[in-house]
């Protein structure tokens, strides 16, 4: 994930002298994207080391905890039309 976002961002980050530089909140929004992977890494490297001795699979653990997380997302989802909320 992090070799694909820095490689698709590669060349507008360096390219100084093109006609339509990239924007600041676009730079700042690559780089919270990429420090964004750091937890998800401490988070997994955390499930191996922690159930090592467990006959759960890791994968699956995550994948339960991001079905959790979608459906929990899905059913905030109508205080983003609440004024205030979300903006």
């Amino acid at each position: 994930i992090v070799s694909g976002a820095l490689i698709s961002s590669f060349d507008s980050l360096l390219d100084s002298g093109s006609s339509q530089p990239l924007p600041l909140g676009s730079k700042i929004s690559i780089f919270f994207y990429l420090v964004s992977n750091i937890p998800y890494a401490f988070s997994a490297v955390y499930k191996e080391v922690a159930f090592k001795n467990q006959k759960t699979d890791v994968m699956y653990l995550t994948q339960q905890v991001s079905i959790y997380q979608l459906i929990v997302g899905l059913c905030m989802m109508p205080l983003t039309s609440i004024p205030g909320v979300a903006s």
